[in-house]
């Protein structure tokens, strides 16, 4: 795309009062370029009526941080600055909050740094209450184009954002489908009243203390590129614009009353015929234009000066009661003695003040606050003129604890006793009742969590294991029926012997972490992975790998905990895959020792420098299933192993989906016995056997009959 906006392609707005026409003396609209397809960026101006006669007042490099939102008030013009995210990859990013003085070159006066602040869109200044509102972004969009918007007041001395409201805005798109529309333009009228556009360019009108929008008119038919863009009133009172759809730039001006749009320079309506082309003002090398203003906004230089030291706290052991407290200011803005007649007080939100108070008044306290986040906004008068706001904020009402502390898990046998400390704080300061914090205790092994009490007044819990595994513990404080912050314990292990059937995917919340190793060399031998998505079965596996070695071969083993089992006959079930370009050589057998490879002496499976890889169509990932008979002659607990020896190369065998259940028995395949034939005796893996030995199974040929036989 063209410009430093590769996610912004701007608009700005214009608009006239209802019934005005062109003004005698054509105004000048001061911008910030962000980017044309001549790669220029930087501050600019121009006629309204000619925006193509741009004029480049100061140049900006392409790679330094970008204004997407700016006003210009008593000579200073605030902005707040972006920046490219090259590396995340998510677009424009809130960088700083600054202060130019463009009588002088756009000199830098401040920067507040921003990092991490929502993204404001626009800003315009309300002169009747020495209001900063900005237009900011509540909730971010994954496109890299604006998401949905708030309303907020901006500290002028730190860039701060204070919440005012949030919009509830619907538009058809061009699919007839019904969406949310975000407000991405905002202008303040002299007289105090707030307007704003749509991404779906439907003009609204805004109540600036509580943010709700009105519709004016009928929305447009086609809607605006997404981005960053700016409205801006002149001094006469007419509204402008500049939007793009999505890749050429417009000026409009705005009826306020009709929400109609006007092309500046032919006073003609803007209407868009059935192929969307339109006659608005098109702007030449379409400049992405943001931080429209005007000159002549200015404060009152009788108003005060904002209060100091304005802080709100909790009353201790107390939900909704806040206090309030200030000083007073004793100057006014232009340096004058201030004469305070009076005091006002509104809670961010509400349409009316929250107190007028009398112009000695140093504290009040707000019986009835809000649950959550409270932004109080003071403003001392003086003789009718307004002062400059000052916010304090608390939250209000029940808060969530913080997380309990020294949170312990100890195991003895099969039993988990837990501690912890209370906690003694809440996330954000407000109000909890310590006296009744009661406590749910979860139980966690991999991903899986199961709630095991809920409704605790004490500080220790004893819990029993039955299933091997290793596991922590969550516990959560409530108080006044809102959950605090989770901890999670340390992690326990309980290895008592699994029972049949038994199977394994290797999870964590199945066995997968209490799976041992015998003759691993380095990164070499046995290990349970995640691997990548093309690489795996199903979530985790056990993976063998050799170190492409042929003079020094891997001869490792991967053990399973212990497994109880009785006299009689088993089915082993597993799926294997080694790639399509390696041979592997494996085995599976059972042991009685997890740490002595010797005492698998019952081998069940084995495979010598065979290719393991299933191309058959419609197969899971290329891995071959394997089903194994056996039998166990002597009661006891043992051990499942997977013997891997080295091959060649650096391929890896990889085995999934472990199970071992009871089989069906031994059972006659056929009874045609020819009883002058001589016996053929074959092990389950059908190799024929010279010297069969008691006590195993075998498949018996006999002529024509075949038989499942232990000896």
């Amino acid at each position: 795309m063209k410009k430093f906006y590769t996610l912004a392609t701007l608009a700005i707005l214009s608009a006239t009062p209802s019934g005005s026409a062109f003004a005698a003396d054509i105004p000048t609209a001061h911008a910030y370029q962000m980017g044309n397809e001549n790669q220029k960026f930087g501050f600019v101006s121009f006629k309204v009526d000619n925006p193509s006669a741009i004029t480049l007042d100061k140049t900006v490099y392409s790679d330094s941080e970008q204004i997407g939102a700016g006003e210009l008030v008593d000579g200073k013009y605030y902005a707040f600055t972006l920046y490219q995210d090259y590396l995340m990859g998510d677009g424009l990013e809130t960088y700083n909050f600054k202060v130019y003085d463009p009588a002088n070159g756009f000199r830098e006066i401040s920067s507040v740094s921003c990092s991490g602040q929502a993204r404001v869109v626009d800003m315009t200044f309300d002169a009747t209450t020495n209001t900063m509102f900005a237009l900011a972004e509540v909730k971010k969009a994954s496109n890299g184009k604006i998401g949905e918007t708030g309303l907020f007041t901006v500290d002028l001395a730190t860039g701060a954002l204070y919440p005012v409201g949030t919009f509830t805005a619907t538009a058809q798109n061009g699919y007839g489908n019904w969406v949310k529309e975000a407000p991405i333009a905002l202008a303040c009228t002299a007289d105090g009243r707030l307007y704003c556009m749509g991404d779906y360019r439907q003009f609204f009108s805004m109540n600036k203390y509580t943010a709700e929008i009105t519709p004016v008119g009928e929305r447009h038919s086609v809607a605006v590129d997404n981005n960053f863009q700016s409205m801006a009133f002149a001094p006469d009172g007419t509204l402008y614009w500049a939007h793009c759809h999505p890749d050429y730039e417009y000026l409009d001006r705005i009826d306020t009353a009709t929400g109609k749009r006007y092309n500046p320079a032919t006073g003609a309506e803007v209407v868009t015929d059935a192929e969307f082309n339109n006659n608005g003002l098109r702007i030449d090398a379409n400049p992405q234009l943001t931080g429209l203003y005007f000159e002549g906004a200015t404060i009152n230089p009788a108003s005060p000066k904002g209060a100091t030291n304005f802080t709100a706290t909790l009353r201790e052991n107390t939900p909704y009661t806040v206090d309030l407290s200030w000083t007073l200011p004793t100057t006014n803005h232009d340096g004058s003695a201030a004469h305070i007649t009076g005091i006002t007080i509104y809670r961010l939100g509400v349409e009316k003040p929250l107190a007028t108070l009398p112009a000695d008044a140093t504290s009040f306290t707000d019986e009835r606050a809000f649950y959550g986040h409270n932004y109080y906004s003071i403003q001392a008068v003086s003789d009718g003129a307004v002062g400059l706001p000052a916010v304090a904020t608390t939250f209000a009402g029940p808060d969530q604890l913080k997380a309990v502390g020294n949170l312990k898990a100890e195991i003895s046998g099969s039993t988990v006793s837990l501690s912890w400390e209370a906690p003694t704080a809440t996330v954000t300061g407000g109000y909890a009742d310590y006296q009744n914090i009661t406590y749910t205790v979860s139980r966690k092994i991999g991903t899986s969590v199961e709630q095991l009490v809920t409704g605790l007044s004490q500080t220790y819990y004893t819990t029993e294991l039955t299933q091997s595994g290793t596991y922590s513990f969550i516990v959560t404080p409530n108080s006044c029926d809102l959950d605090g912050v989770e901890a999670e314990s340390n992690g326990v292990t309980y290895v008592g012997a699994f029972t049949i059937p038994y199977s394994t995917g290797f999870e964590d919340d199945q066995d997968g972490t209490l799976w041992t190793t015998l003759g691993n060399s380095g990164n070499y031998g046995w290990s349970i992975v995640k691997g990548y998505a093309y690489q795996t079965f199903d979530g985790k596996y056990a993976q063998f790998k050799t170190g492409g070695s042929a003079t020094i071969p891997m001869d490792a083993w991967l053990v399973s905990p212990a497994i109880s089992m009785s006299e009689g006959d088993y089915k082993l079930t597993f799926v294997a895959c080694g790639g399509s370009f390696d041979t592997h050589s494996y085995g599976v057998a059972l042991g009685t020792d997890p740490a002595d490879a010797s005492s698998f002496s019952q081998e069940l499976h084995s495979q010598a420098d065979v290719k393991v890889y299933n191309e058959a169509e419609g197969n899971v990932k290329n891995f071959v299933p394997f089903e194994v008979n056996f039998h166990v002659a002597t009661p006891g607990t043992y051990h499942l192993g997977l013997h891997g020896i080295g091959c060649s190369t650096f391929a890896t065998l990889r085995i999934d989906n472990v199970k071992i259940d009871r089989s069906a028995g031994i059972s006659d395949v056929t009874a045609d016995n020819d009883a002058d034939a001589a016996p053929e005796y074959y092990n389950l893996q059908g190799i024929r056997v010279a010297d069969p030995a008691p006590g195993h199974i075998y498949i018996v040929r006999r002529g024509a009959g075949v038989a499942k036989v232990r000896l």
